[in-house]
């Protein structure tokens, strides 16, 4: 994912509140191999010691951009995700943003891959498929997740 910044310390976070649920139950623990890269070198990340839901690290000058990867864990207990015939992929398993986010007044571009063959269903908006990616029309935060 793509992480719009600025030189200097920045935050970003794991979605804590979900829809839906009466507590911070964001499932963190779904979350292994981030990676923080600035123009292809690695960046050193560290966990917040009181919010475990956020990250920091320091942007070099002349970074614009961060690209944050990471593996999703999408097999732990509790509601099946996929069926040979079928995979439901929640955006709020597989994205982080800026700390202060506003989730009703900023908007978030969202894209996926999907295996050969495959076909998707989606109340996103004005979904363009090219060169093999799904390109969904912006929503905001509070819509996205």
């Amino acid at each position: 994912m793509v992480m719009p910044v600025r030189p200097g310390p920045f935050t970003f976070v794991f979605p804590k509140w979900i829809p839906g649920y009466h507590s911070p139950a964001g499932p963190l623990s779904d979350l292994s191999e981030i990676r923080v890269t600035a123009h292809g070198h690695p960046l050193t990340w560290r966990r917040d010691k009181v919010d475990l839901y956020a990250f920091h690290v320091q942007v070099p000058e002349g970074v614009h951009h961060l690209i944050v990867r990471f593996t999703a864990i999408l097999n732990g207990p509790g509601r099946v995700v996929a069926t040979p015939h079928l995979a439901v992929l929640n955006w709020n398993r597989l994205l982080f943003y800026q700390n202060d986010t506003n989730s009703h007044a900023d908007y978030f571009r969202v894209r996926i891959r999907l295996p050969k063959g495959w076909h998707f269903g989606t109340a996103l908006p004005h979904p363009v498929r090219r060169h093999g990616w799904i390109r969904f029309g912006e929503v905001n935060l509070a819509t996205l997740v």
